[in-house]
């Protein structure tokens, strides 16, 4: 399983983004310097390198910091505690025993859709919105989206650090600073690979008395829409293979890594051993529910699940789409949306308007 923090700092700014990193750096050098510092949200897509930036800024305070990594126990509040930032220089005592700077990883793990599910995640922000220590969180991008529409989350962020999607050049900058320079032969098959251009999912019609019924519907494969070449006559394999590689991973640097190591055979590489995902999904209530949690929220227990949706069929549901490949569970029972799906999974979403 790739994680979050496959995509080293170094990948990123080889891929051109300095400037996230560099706002990284401004902040914990602020706090070095004067000992005031801010709060900072690192935002991304799930895999696509944000711990590498919380990484990052721990190496740089050497040790004046810190770190707590929030599980989806953090919502109420029975996971790792937090400690209190630093107060305001103005306001403390001999007494007062704060943290210096804090890194928070996993911050949408402070919250659930459920009745009183925002305690956790407003009494976090209570504590650090008047600290004058440099706090440095992370946060899944899909619930960073919602929390700022209902509970304004970005007010309390004047520095928000966004990992964006990659295009075809930056990904093969990624891929080459991960794997080094003994990278496998990029070959031209001839072909992109035998695929159905034409795949059918289902759209559920409201019938009378409250009733729907699916009605299947033609579209594109997104496996063949994935294997159409770059533009241009000029363009060669290499830049072929990358582009096929960036609308498999939709630009997200982790995805992209995980997506070649699969792809590469017998030390080689074309662009017709690139497959998309190419399961189509018709999402009821009850599966949109839940794979929303899961695409927001990462990897949550079964157990935890459970008691989310107590009065829906978790563990059917959660089979169901084990059998899509929509989602992995492992040894300790925490559910998963693996790389490759999870672009699938989030149009999935978006097609239901489940997704800000």
């Amino acid at each position: 399983m790739v994680s979050d923090a496959s995509v080293p700092v170094e990948d990123l700014r080889a891929a051109g983004f300095g400037d996230e990193v560099e706002k990284v750096a401004t902040a914990v050098a602020g706090y070095l310097d004067d000992g005031v510092g801010g709060n900072v949200a690192v935002v991304s897509d799930p895999y696509a390198g944000r711990d590498s930036l919380l990484a990052y800024a721990e190496s740089l305070l050497d040790g004046e910091v810190v770190r707590v990594d929030l599980d989806p126990a953090a919502a109420d509040g029975t996971g790792p505690a937090l400690p209190d930032p630093a107060p305001d220089p103005e306001e403390s005592t001999e007494s007062d025993d704060g943290a210096g700077a804090l890194i928070v990883a996993n911050c949408h793990y402070l919250f659930e859709r459920r009745i009183d599910g925002f305690a956790a995640l407003d009494a976090f922000l209570d504590r650090i919105a008047l600290s004058e220590t440099l706090v440095v969180t992370s946060w899944n991008r899909y619930a960073w989206s919602y929390l700022d529409g209902v509970r304004d989350v970005g007010d309390t962020f004047p520095t928000t650090v966004e990992i964006p999607r990659l295009d075809a050049e930056e990904i093969a900058t990624v891929v080459e600073a991960h794997f080094g320079p003994d990278l496998p032969d990029v070959v031209d098959t001839g072909s992109a690979g035998r695929v159905k251009t034409v795949v059918f999912d289902s759209r559920e019609v409201g019938l009378l008395r409250g009733r729907s019924v699916a009605v299947p519907y033609p579209k594109p494969n997104p496996a063949w829409t994935a294997s159409w070449s770059v533009t241009g006559e000029d363009e060669g394999i290499e830049a072929v293979t990358f582009e096929k590689l960036r609308r498999v991973s939709v630009g997200n640097p982790g995805v992209a890594i995980a997506v070649w190591e699969e792809s590469v055979t017998d030390g080689e590489i074309a662009p017709g051993y690139i497959e998309a995902f190419e399961t189509a999904l018709a999402l009821d209530d009850d599966a949109a529910s839940l794979l929303w949690t899961l695409v927001a929220q990462e990897s949550v227990g079964i157990d935890r699940l459970s008691a989310l949706f107590a009065r829906r069929p978790v563990e059917a549901t959660v089979q169901k789409l084990v059998e899509r490949g929509f989602v992995t569970v492992d040894d300790d029972d925490r559910v998963t949306v693996p790389p490759r799906a999870l672009h699938p999974a989030v149009a999935a979403l978006e097609r239901r308007g489940m997704l800000w």
